[in-house]
């Protein structure tokens, strides 16, 4: 709909529109109410006063706004009116300017319109929401009209404690007389005195002006009231204030007891008669009230009805602290500061204040630093929403004086309805622990476009900020949110799309007390780490916004892989939306600092948008106590343009990423700017005091996922400042060690067009030597350096790369040779070099530990060391995987292994080059460069392919589970248990963690020695199997009812060459002929691969069990043999057909395969070609197994 200006036109346009039948399944739908059609002819005249519903009423009862009337308050002596049963505005309740008063009450509905003009420049008015002593019940709203059918007819929907709920109807509150006033502005400037902060003239003017002043061209000790005497039964005159009197005649000045002139004098006069043009000054309270006060003045010898008396009051819910709020210059958040606004100086765009501000903001202005400035916010605002504080029943957890329960609003299931709240102050408001109970909330609203939530300030509440919850096209625009509980500024579900967040500022977010736990049962990320911007759904705009200090992190994008999150699944749309692969819409010019962790993170789970790059652009992140820009499990992304500095630890760290780039950041280890602040604030930093720990611009991670082969990571047009301490550990770019567990560098990256401020060619630029040393003794790592502007820096526009000090990559590398600089920590930089990652995938047994990869060319060869790969969460103890690494150039290469003791020829049960994305320089080695030489079939080697069958030397060395594993790793679960088979010893145990299994990856499995598999070749298996219940209780293996569930055992066998066929044989399976012996199943089978079903030497060869989701195995006195067999030649010719055979009873059952080891090749006795098994023993199950 078009947003129209006329208030009441639009309400008409809204009312007139047909209501449509919602699609969102089982999501309630409130609309505006046809008997509301005829507001849009209101008019101020036809306008009731409220007192008078209230009297008719009664306070005690709901006071309803019937639908169709228009009501206005008409309380403007400030007074606080209760009303104890509700407020439900049916119709239309507006509160004009010229209001003055506090609407104490249990809650307020919003079924029609509720409009709030701006107060005058001296006047306030507002909500205050309270539970009646001993009730803490939540309340139910009954909607009215059409709406009645989308509640419980009986009970109505619930809308929590002391709520302000809009249900089908419209907000329209503005509270500023000036809405182009900005609520926060750089802190320009700051005197001597740090009296005087310097703001700009609109800020000057509208915040001095918000307390109803002059500008002023010195500092104002207190605010000026002018009182004409006369007559004035309204003067707002609160405590601290000067009160002027213009006489208008012959008067004295008495107070009296009640505003009747024969209402009694109290005490002495407080002025003797004065003529008429007189004027006198009172600024020691002889004239002002005290918060919720009246008091009332009087000529003894003039007083009358309406003349020769005034009558002075102060609000009861009093802001009368002008106050600012200034960020924090430093990585502690509670280095923000609060101050009392005493006048200004608009003309020079001036602001005073009460006491001198805190030295450290003398470094905080934007004449001394272009981009570390502090912000100053206005915190004054003329409409409130609070509410009045809970008693805690003896002590909650880090509150011992509050239930943290306060007001909330909340916009319920209302679409297409365009609501404003602008220029109001909130405190108090947010339940924590309660969901869905915060300060500002649009709950499951769909589209709501044209809606806006601007320059309010919300300060002091207990949970959250402004939270959009499914819904659509709503703005936030120069709010201001101080002192929260958990995280601020919320997309909730993960379906909220094209939503603006511009120019809000959040800062000092704690850590929740009491967890939020989600409609999907589980505990939400408040409590583990708020952050001022949390990120559920990407589709949205993130412009010009201020994260100025949390307890976590500054920006979270904590998108979802799994779906959008309940209830908003059941919106339109949500049922194909993955949240993680969505695309930022804006994200640009977004500050963040002061907070402890991280200024921003993308992760959990990982943000990896599908379509075009996702721009994280020109964002300035600065002094978190942590990491600037934490990346990790992202793809797709770029960081482009803005500044990253003085964070305690690093500036950008990047791990595991697919892909990722970095363009034209300026990165600053510790600036000038910042070590001032810290003469002047207590804060340790590793800039300055802890000189042990690093800093560190950038990281670059040796990343080893075994799926992941196209991951890059790019860093152009960088510039790095601020790296020029003289310490070996403040460097700008190093390698990492987090998750380090493939141990070998397979994480292309590249460096191009590379800055250094003030830096020799012999400082330390970059370093990898934390990665190569010992302990994390990653290796085969390359840089690509495209232009030698990070080598050796006096060979500008040349190409090359930096490798880590290896034989078996200086020997190979093409180019003009590789050589030392002292720039380089750990690295050699060989010029002209063209290299391409290789990593060599081979099996996860600790046994191949013991064997060393040899790398030839026909000329030269080079060792290369096995490095374990421990897969993340391993909590089942099963390894996956082992690499090699081989950095080569364009060329001929041969891989073959050896045992390391020996140095006979050896095989890592298979090996497999994995060839990572390819660099930009064209002589490198590619998929037709690398062969492997696999040894021939060895009797003795290939007698026993299971290692560790029997379980008694396990756990390994590692405490693992030797060479059994699991193909899924974060549900399968290997332990080793006792007693195992004949009631000694040890089994081993394969079960489910929960029941998130992907059934085909739901095993228990070993690699097996490929070498091994070749034409003519008889495997031979033997296991003890037991078969368990989830309960632990044995399970009856029935064949012909539970063949899915029953113990199967499989022979995989995969190539490397997609021209060949992969399959998978059935090699052992319990039948109900087996008989179980204290619940143990005894296993035999047989697969024999002949000339007709196998292709060539296989690359890969497993044996697994496939385990259901209702059972568990245990496994003991596994052996599996491969016998090479003497092949009989094809018969010349089919054997006759004989009768079909009859069926006699089945003979007396003997633990022996009578067929066993009997190969037979003739097609069968039988007419319908069944298996020649058929024809050996009698089993007409054509299991080969049997």
């Amino acid at each position: 709909h078009q947003v129209v200006a006329d208030d009441a036109m639009l309400l008409l346009l809204l009312l007139v529109a047909i209501r449509t039948t919602t699609t969102d399944a089982g999501l309630p739908t409130f609309v505006p109410l046809q008997c509301n059609s005829d507001l849009a002819s209101c008019t101020v005249d036809d306008e009731i006063a409220l007192s008078s519903i209230v009297n008719d009423a009664g306070e005690q009862n709901e006071i309803v706004i019937p639908c169709g009337s228009c009501v206005v308050v008409d309380y403007d002596d400030g007074t606080t009116v209760t009303f104890a049963g509700g407020l439900n505005v049916i119709g239309s309740l507006r509160f004009p300017s010229e209001a003055e008063v506090t609407i104490r009450t249990t809650h307020v509905f919003v079924q029609g319109l509720l409009k709030m003009d701006a107060p005058s420049s001296t006047g306030s008015y507002g909500i205050l929401l309270y539970e009646k002593p001993g009730k803490h019940d939540d309340v139910y709203i009954k909607p009215h009209g059409e709406n009645a059918n989308e509640c419980d007819l009986v009970s109505g929907c619930k809308v929590g404690r002391m709520p302000i709920a809009v249900v089908g109807g419209r907000l329209d509150i503005n509270g500023l007389v000036d809405s182009n006033c900005f609520s926060h502005v750089p802190l320009l400037d700051l005197d001597e005195s740090r009296q005087i902060l310097t703001v700009g003239t609109e800020a000057a003017n509208c915040w001095w002006n918000l307390n109803g002043s002059a500008s002023l061209s010195s500092t104002v000790a207190r605010a000026a009231v002018d009182v004409m005497y006369g007559f004035d039964n309204n003067v707002k005159a609160c405590k601290g204030d000067e009160v002027t009197v213009s006489w208008q005649g012959y008067h004295n000045i008495q107070e009296t007891l009640k505003s009747g002139c024969e209402s009694g004098d109290l005490e002495e006069q407080i002025e003797d008669y004065l003529n008429s043009g007189q004027q006198r000054t009172y600024s020691n309270d002889e004239l002002t009230a005290g918060p919720g006060e009246r008091r009332y003045f009087k000529c003894s010898l003039h007083c009358g009805n309406t003349n020769a008396r005034f009558e002075v009051y102060c609000p009861s819910v009093q802001d009368n602290d002008n106050e600012i709020y200034l960020t924090s210059p430093d990585i502690n958040m509670s280095k923000d500061h609060i101050a009392k606004i005493v006048g200004a100086d608009v003309d020079n765009g001036q602001i005073f204040v009460k006491e001198p501000i805190p030295e450290r903001f003398q470094y905080a202005t934007k004449q001394k630093t272009s981009d570390f400035y502090s912000r100053v916010a206005s915190l004054k605002r003329s409409i409130f929403f609070t509410a009045e504080e809970q008693q805690a029943d003896g002590n909650v957890k880090g509150e011992t004086d509050k239930f943290l329960i306060g007001g909330h609003l909340m916009i319920f299931f209302t679409p297409n309805v365009e609501q404003k709240l602008q220029g109001v102050k909130i405190t108090n408001f947010g339940q924590q622990g309660n969901l869905g109970r915060y300060p500002v909330h649009f709950h499951l609203c769909r589209d709501v476009d044209g809606s806006l939530i601007s320059k309010n300030v919300i300060m002091n509440v207990n949970q959250r900020c402004a939270v959009i919850h499914g819904s659509h096209n709503v703005t936030l625009y120069d709010n201001v949110a101080i002192n929260t509980f958990g995280h601020c500024y919320v997309t909730e579900d993960g379906f909220e799309i094209d939503n603006v967040f511009e120019r809000n500022l959040g800062a000092n977010l704690k850590f929740p007390t009491r967890k939020l736990v989600t409609s999907d049962g589980v505990f939400d990320s408040d409590e583990r780490g708020p952050s001022v911007f949390w990120i559920m759904c990407p589709a949205n705009h993130w412009i010009a916004n201020v994260a100025a200090g949390s307890i976590h992190s500054g920006y979270w994008f904590e998108t979802r892989l799994n779906g959008v999150r309940s209830p908003s699944s059941s919106i339109d749309g949500a049922e194909n939306f993955i949240p993680s692969y969505a695309v930022v819409k804006t994200f640009k010019d977004n500050i963040s600092h002061s907070n402890r962790r991280h200024g921003i993170q993308y992760y959990s789970p990982g943000w990896k948008p599908k379509g075009p790059e996702s721009v994280i652009e020109n964002m300035i992140v600065y002094r978190n106590g942590g990491v600037g820009h934490f990346v990790h499990g992202n793809g797709n992304l770029v960081i482009k343009g803005g500044i990253v500095a003085d964070n305690d630890n690093v500036g950008i760290a990047h791990f595991e990423n697919f892909p990722f780039r970095a363009d034209g950041v300026t990165v600053i280890g510790c600036s000038q700017n910042y070590f001032n602040v810290l003469n002047h604030v207590g804060t340790k930093t590793n800039c300055k005091h802890y000189t042990q720990k690093a800093v560190t611009g950038v990281h670059i991670h040796p990343f080893a996922s075994p799926k992941i082969r196209e991951a890059q990571v790019h860093y152009s047009n960088m510039i790095f400042s601020g790296f020029d301490l003289q310490r070996s550990n403040v460097v700008p770019i190093q390698m990492n060690t987090i998750h380090n567990r493939g141990k070998v560098d397979s994480s292309p990256r590249s460096f191009v067009n590379t800055q250094f401020k003030n830096l020799g060619k012999d400082t330390l630029r970059v370093s990898v030597c934390d990665a190569f040393a010992s302990g994390a003794s990653v290796d085969s790592i390359i840089i690509h350096d495209v232009d030698g502007t990070i080598g050796p820096m006096i060979r500008p526009g040349t190409n090359g790369f930096l490798v880590s000090d290896e034989k078996k990559i200086t020997t190979f590398a093409n180019g003009d040779g590789c050589f030392y600089n002292s720039g380089l920590g750990c690295l050699r930089y060989c010029q002209s070099a063209c290299l391409r990652m290789i990593r060599i995938e081979v099996s996860n047994s600790y046994v191949i530990e013991d064997m060393i990869m040899i790398i030839s060319d026909g000329n030269q060869e080079e060792e290369a060391n096995f490095k374990r790969y421990t897969p993340p969460r391993n909590d089942n103890n099963a390894r996956s995987r082992g690499y090699y690494g081989a950095p080569l150039p364009q060329g001929n290469f041969n891989f073959s292994f050896i045992d390391k003791v020996t140095r006979k020829p050896a095989w890592p049960k298979y090996a497999r080059a994995v060839f990572m994305a390819p660099p930009d320089c064209s002589s490198h080695a590619d998929e037709t460069s690398v062969t492997f030489t696999k040894p021939s079939f060895d009797a003795d080697r290939c007698s026993q392919l299971i290692h560790d069958g029997n379980l008694e030397n396990l756990p390994d060395r590692y405490g693992e589970m030797g060479q059994w594993q699991t193909e899924w790793l974060h549900d399968m679960q290997l332990k080793l248990v006792s007693p195992g088979y004949g009631g000694s010893g040890k089994a081993i145990k394969a079960y489910h963690k929960g029941d998130n299994c992907k059934w085909s990856k739901c095993t228990i499995e070993q690699s097996l020695d490929s070498s091994c598999f070749i034409k003519w070749i008889r495997f031979d298996l033997n296991a003890k199997v037991r078969i368990l219940d989830r309960k632990g209780n044995d399970k009856v293996c029935k064949e012909e009812t539970d063949s899915s569930s029953c113990g199967v055992a499989w022979l995989d066998i995969r190539f490397n060459d997609e021209s060949k066929t992969d399959y998978s044989h059935v090699i052992g399976r319990i039948s109900n002929t087996n008989v179980a012996v204290n619940g143990w199943y005894h296993m035999k089978g047989q697969v024999v691969i002949d000339q007709d079903d196998f292709e060539g030497i296989a690359d890969f060869a497993r044996l697994k069990w496939v385990i259901s989701t209702n059972y568990e195995y245990i496994l003991d006195e596994v052996s599996l043999s491969a016998t090479k067999i003497d092949p009989t030649f094809d018969p010349s010719g089919q054997p006759s057909f004989s009768n079909q055979p009859s069926i006699s009873y089945y003979p007396s059952f003997v633990t022996e395969n009578l067929a066993l080891g009997k190969p037979t090749y003739q097609t069968s006795t039988q007419h319908d070609g069944s298996i020649s098994a058929n024809a050996v023993d009698g089993n007409k199950k054509k299991n080969v197994a049997d």
